[in-house]
């Protein structure tokens, strides 16, 4: 027992000398290997805002599918800038003077940046579910698509504020160089330790069982369109007219909605995991060397290269608008009866 008290010392004495040595050489501020975290968050900003204009420049294009990847989009771009930043907030040391407000907005942001992309795709994931099940005629409205929006805006602006008022309120500490953030310690009291797990349930497990209830109905619906066809020519009745979710399910717009969410859900778990580790004290998860800096760090680049993975879909979502005239498309495909699997959107 002794030798693995030592030992276990030994490893809190290196890994508290790591940190140190992270802060001395950050505390005058970013250091050249910070630059390589930077770099995307311009050029995720720069495509994100290209991708609104094109797809929100004509009335006619602004269908609910366009609508929603256009508020991805925005989310991103938003993403993108507050992802930036945490490389200096976090790993820079900070005077007194202005560190509590750089650290109070830097994480009121970073949870309204999480909640927002969550719920975005989700939203997307139900907007396909609508496609397949109701293509003639849509639940999901413009209308509607507007009042989730502004709906998912409220969600996102309400949670963080929770912790400006006073729920779980963020701390910052005193180091040999200065002021440093501490964002995710271990909560001081039973009621601060509930806020996470209540902002992770609402804004990733329920968005989560959206996209996997949404995605169920549709594996459903079509696997009974396949064997109702198959029925079909059983009975020699091989006429393919009018809607098939299979079109849908083949087409690049698909494709790339589905990519969207999958990165999105599986990107943002190291966030989850780290974070609520901090909360409830299980150094394990972050004290592997790289120290509690390094941990969250790593957590904002995966969802920093997440967000410049999405700008790279999107650019592929409208190259269809950019590579043929806009005069051409005279109705919006989503609303089209007679839908082939080249324009289903």
């Amino acid at each position: 027992m002794p030798i693995e008290a030592n030992a276990n010392k030994t490893n809190i004495e290196n890994t508290s000398t790591t940190e140190d040595e992270i802060r001395k050489e950050r505390a005058n501020g970013l250091v050249l290997a910070d630059l390589t975290d930077v770099i995307p968050g311009p050029i995720v900003f720069g495509i994100s805002v290209f991708i609104v204009i094109v797809l929100l420049r004509r009335r006619r294009m602004r269908d609910v599918s366009n609508i929603m990847i256009a508020n991805a989009a925005m989310g991103d771009a938003f993403s993108a800038v507050v992802l930036m930043m945490s490389e200096y907030v976090v790993t820079v040391n900070h005077t007194a003077e202005h560190i509590q407000g750089i650290c109070a907005s830097f994480n009121y942001f970073f949870f309204f940046q999480y909640v927002y992309s969550s719920w975005s795709a989700a939203w997307l994931a139900f907007e396909r579910y609508d496609l397949i099940a109701n293509n003639v005629s849509r639940r999901l409205t413009v209308k509607k698509t507007l009042i989730l929006i502004l709906s998912t805006f409220i969600v996102s602006a309400v949670f963080p504020a929770m912790k400006v008022l006073g729920w779980d309120p963020i701390r910052f500490y005193k180091t040999p160089y200065g002021y440093s953030c501490k964002h995710f310690r271990t909560a001081d009291n039973l009621a601060d330790k509930f806020y996470l797990p209540l902002l992770y349930l609402i804004n990733y497990l329920v968005p989560l069982g959206i996209v996997i209830v949404s995605f169920s109905c549709v594996i459903r619906i079509v696997i009974q369109h396949v064997r109702s066809r198959k029925r079909r020519r059983a009975m020699r009745n091989n006429e393919e007219g009018g809607f098939s979710p299979l079109d849908v399910i083949r087409t690049r717009a698909f494709i790339i909605i589905v990519s969207l969410i999958v990165t999105n859900v599986v990107l943002t778990a190291p966030t989850v995991i780290i974070t609520l580790g901090s909360k409830f004290g299980v150094s394990q998860l972050y004290n592997f060397r790289v120290g509690r800096e390094y941990s969250f760090g790593l957590a904002s680049n995966l969802q920093l290269y997440n967000k410049l993975f999405n700008s790279l879909m999107y650019l592929l979502w409208i190259k269809e608008y950019i590579s043929c005239p806009c005069k051409r498309r005279t109705r919006s495909p989503e609303t089209s009866r007679n839908t082939t699997s080249r324009t289903i959107r």
